[in-house]
């Protein structure tokens, strides 16, 4: 990059003195300007490599706590992977640019500045270009690796079965393979036109330092541009290429898909515009043989007034005049498609209809005959009866009730509709005197056991009869029928709650402070330490260090009560932990608790789901496609997770 320099003025006195003695102070200042910054930029990057560093060691710790840590590693090994093919690609199509430039604009430079001045500027020319590459190759690796599950499902792609009606495609086609390539499609134009802003600019610079203009019909730079201007119109052309499929997503007609305008004018249009494209990107690489700038300039120009024309209004035309007047006609065969494909994304084309002889008329031998049936109308609501167990089912005023959920139990041998809620715990209602680190954190860890009623029947007194209630003296809550206390239909020998809808903060279990447990038949709180294996365990000082980090909390570093047999528990909320394993599944908005196995376990729906299914109509959530293909469960003890496939079919 090393120019002739030419100075026939370097021993000039008076005025030019006095002009070369500021430019030197000019320099020189900006010179520590750039050092400073650049020492800033060296330390943002050193903190930010430690938070990422940080977070990835904690969260290796908490997925390998749960057995997930095979999700864990290859996510991020995807996300690391993409991270540095953008960051390459764009260093290395940047990098190549750069030098092109700086060795086609290498020339006599003329400026009346001493020498060493001169080497100075072309120096910190060269350091701006780098700088800028490495910072434009970490945002676009940045941009690259946030998109990981685009990849990730395109990698793991299945059929659907199911063929589009227009191009042939099986819908996994659309819902895996497409926003891949839109994406690449849209990433590379990105990289292309800030290579060839980023050239552009280092031209000028470099024209500038040798008292010239920037001059485009220089045979070297004419050819650099023209090539770029012409990677730009072939990505360009590749968009128009791949927009023809996302007409079947297109919500721009009287349906959602591709309707009578699409098929028969964009469609065409965006085949025509792809053919213009690819002619004007040839048309730039010819303009590498010829002088001036009219076949560049004209080669855009044809492409954007076919874009206006073809792309505007044809389409407009075609709607008002071929469409509109004639529309149910037109439409017609396009509304049927939108129909079945409807259907299909969220399975009621599964739907088969039964004729049933219901009974018109409900007398005394309906009713005899159908006692289970009569035995389970529900009478009670969720939202009364979940403050009337927050009136008298709540015990000590650190628990609290979120909500009651319906369920069913075979109580005293018959099916019984329930409603039932979980006691968690509530360490934010505790006085404001008790709420210190060690309560809110060490003590008050935990929620105890659950409330449940038949949904039919009352009191005298018109509160709800119960299945399951109190925390009993010796900490193991029975579900029974009324006035069978001494035959339980269940017992919940660990009714124990850590993980579950209230649970929002962090807590650190088995530590030398005794956890709040139960109140004991003489009236004293039972204390305990926990004996799972739920949380991170605190096995070393660099764990401790790295969460006290992570919370901000250096009271996990310092704290005496802390060993290293104790179990920091975070993300104990069910959704946000779910989310965290699986953040592809739409989680319905009420997990709900259930006695089983002598615990208490929560299940959750999920949903997969996608908006990418052709002529479905979309739900207001921006999804036209949905199943309720996963169940999972959490175990309110220890936080472990299973996920279990509902329907095999799904290939989301």
């Amino acid at each position: 990059m090393a120019g002739e320099y030419q100075n026939g003025n370097s021993g000039g006195g008076g005025d030019d003195g006095d002009s070369t003695v500021e430019l030197y102070q000019f320099f020189g200042q900006i010179g520590t300007l750039a050092k400073w910054i650049a020492y800033a930029i060296v330390a943002i990057v050193v903190i930010s490599l430690f938070i990422f560093g940080r977070g990835v060691y904690t969260d290796w710790l908490w997925f390998d706590n749960l057995g997930y840590r095979g999700i864990f590693v290859k996510v991020l090994m995807t996300r690391i992977t993409l991270f540095v093919v953008g960051a390459v690609t764009m260093a290395v199509l940047a990098g190549i640019s750069i030098f092109v430039a700086s060795r086609v604009s290498t020339g006599r430079i003329t400026l009346p500045l001493p020498d060493d001045l001169l080497a100075f500027m072309n120096r910190a020319l060269t350091g701006i270009s780098i700088g800028v590459v490495a910072l434009l190759s970490l945002v676009f690796g940045g941009i690259m690796a946030a998109r990981w599950e685009i990849f990730l499902r395109y990698s793991n792609a299945s059929p659907f079965g199911q063929i589009d009606p227009v191009f042939g495609q099986d819908v996994g086609f659309y819902v895996f393979t497409l926003p891949m390539l839109s994406f690449i499609q849209g990433w590379l134009l990105g990289v292309l036109l800030l290579i060839l802003i980023a050239t552009v600019a280092y031209y000028f610079l470099r024209f500038s330092m040798q008292g010239l203009s920037l001059n485009l019909n220089i045979t070297g730079v004419r050819i650099h541009l023209s090539v770029i201007a012409a990677l730009v119109m072939f990505t360009i052309a590749f968009g128009h290429w791949i927009d023809r499929w996302d007409l079947l997503l297109s919500d721009q007609g009287a349906i959602f898909g591709a309707a009578y305008a699409d098929v028969n004018a964009r469609m065409p249009a965006l085949l025509i515009m792809t053919a213009i494209a690819v002619g004007a990107g040839l048309l730039m690489l010819a303009n590498t043989y010829f002088t001036g700038r009219r076949l560049l300039i004209g080669a855009f120009a044809l492409w954007f007034v076919a874009n206006i024309v073809l792309g505007t209004l044809w389409p407009s035309v075609i709607q008002q005049f071929q469409v509109n007047p004639n529309e149910f006609v037109r439409e017609a065969p396009f509304i049927e498609r939108n129909i079945q494909f409807t259907r299909s994304a969220y399975g009621l084309d599964r739907v088969a209809e039964e004729f049933y002889p219901a009974e018109t008329v409900v007398d005394t031998e309906v009713i005899q005959n159908n006692p289970q049936t009569i035995n389970n109308i529900r009478l009670w609501d969720y939202r009364p009866l979940s403050d009337v167990y927050k009136q008298i089912q709540i015990i000590r005023p650190y628990y609290d009730f979120r909500d009651a959920d319906v369920d069913r139990y075979e109580i005293n041998g018959e099916v019984r509709q329930v409603l039932l809620s979980a006691r968690e715990v509530a360490p934010e209602k505790l006085d404001a005197t008790t709420q210190n680190w060690t309560n809110t954190r060490l003590v008050y860890t935990h929620g105890m056991g659950i409330a449940m009623s038949p949904v039919t029947e009352f009191t005298g007194e018109g509160r709800p009869v119960f299945f399951a209630k109190d925390i009993p003296a010796d900490g193991v809550i029975p579900v029974h029928a009324v006035g069978g206390e001494d035959s339980p239909e269940i017992l919940v020998t660990n009714p124990r709650i850590y993980y579950g809808e209230n649970t929002l903060d962090y807590v650190i279990a088995n530590t030398l402070q005794d956890e709040v447990d139960y109140q004991t038949e003489s009236g004293e709180l039972f204390r305990t330490n926990y004996s799972g294996h739920g949380g991170v365990q605190m096995s070393s000082i660099f764990r401790r260090m790295a969460y006290a980090w992570q919370f901000a909390d250096v009271n996990i570093l310092i704290s005496g009560q802390i060993t290293g047999e104790s179990r920091l528990q975070y993300r104990r909320a069910i959704q946000e932990r779910i989310h965290t394993v699986a953040p592809f599944l739409l989680l319905d908005n009420d997990p709900y608790i259930v006695a089983a196995e002598g615990g208490l376990f929560w299940i959750q729906d999920a949903y997969t789901h996608t908006n990418r299914y052709p002529y479905s109509d979309p739900l207001g959530m921006d999804l036209n496609y949905m199943r309720n293909s996963v169940k999972i469960t959490v175990d309110a003890f220890t936080g472990d997770m299973r996920f279990y496939i509902w329907d095999d079919s799904d290939s989301v």
